[in-house]
């Protein structure tokens, strides 16, 4: 009901709720790697031919900008681990143009095939069509940050 409340999860319970949220939206298995350092890895589909690596960032301001940055990090982990697909998921509220412009043209020079983003709204939307029944399984991860 309150989509604002994403920005009080705790950042692992994040990372919970979006292996959840992918579980059911790709009808995939998806592991949970991520852990201090852990290089910009923080899921992977792992039943996949070719494993995507995740990203999640849980940013608590609203109005955040997803920098080119992150995309770059996210990027070099992508190859690092040998992969052609990876995915980064933030609640900022949108990317920013450059960071936009960067993951395309790592597909347009075919350094990864596939490079999605998914900022706050999408996610949320991805939330709603999970919501199949009365079911709220993100309920319970929720954590205020203490």
């Amino acid at each position: 009901n309150n989509p604002y409340k994403i920005y009080d999860i705790h950042p692992k319970k994040m990372e919970e709720l979006t292996q959840a949220v992918f579980r059911e939206h790709y009808d995939c298995e998806v592991e949970l790697v991520g852990k201090s350092h852990d290089g910009g890895k923080d899921l992977i589909f792992v039943n996949a031919k070719n494993p995507v690596i995740v990203q999640v960032k849980r940013r608590t301001i609203p109005s955040k900008v997803e920098p080119v940055s992150s995309i770059r990090e996210l990027l070099g982990t992508t190859l690092l681990e040998e992969s052609k697909s990876c995915i980064f998921v933030t609640t900022a509220d949108h990317f920013s143009s450059m960071a936009i412009k960067e993951a395309n043209k790592a597909q347009e020079l075919k350094i990864v095939e596939e490079y999605e983003l998914i900022d706050f709204h999408r996610f949320i939307n991805m939330l709603n069509l999970q919501k199949t029944s009365n079911q709220e399984p993100w309920s319970e991860l929720i954590t205020m940050n203490t």
